[in-house]
């Protein structure tokens, strides 16, 4: 298995599991809060921008994390491709049943 696919996607990590993640990490309960307003608030795509964040945590956390960037990509392509698919069944779904309403019996 590739070292990229080894590490964690927290992007979707509400703040009770990033607080669980940093116990796991022997670090206290704040730094969950802290490296959520950089993610979402400031918009970071990476640890190293995390100014207020130890150095040596932000290379624990690089360590361990997949890159916000990466992981914002591959986040929004899923929601595109999962909205692409939801609306080309809707549309063939309602395209099938318009037909098949609309014809006699014999037809059928």
């Amino acid at each position: 298995m590739s070292e990229v696919s080894t590490k964690i996607n927290i992007l979707g990590f509400s703040q009770t599991q990033m607080e669980a993640f940093f116990k796991t990490m022997d670090e206290p309960k704040f730094r969950a809060v802290q490296v959520m307003k950089w993610i979402h608030q400031f918009g970071a795509d990476d640890f190293e921008s995390m100014s207020n964040v130890s150095k040596k945590l932000r290379e624990k956390l690089s360590e361990q994390l997949r890159d916000f960037f990466m992981a914002r990509i591959l986040h929004n392509n899923r929601y595109m491709c999962h909205n692409f698919v939801h609306e080309v069944f809707h549309e063939v779904f309602h395209e099938v049943v318009a037909r098949s309403c609309s014809r006699t019996p014999k037809q059928l």
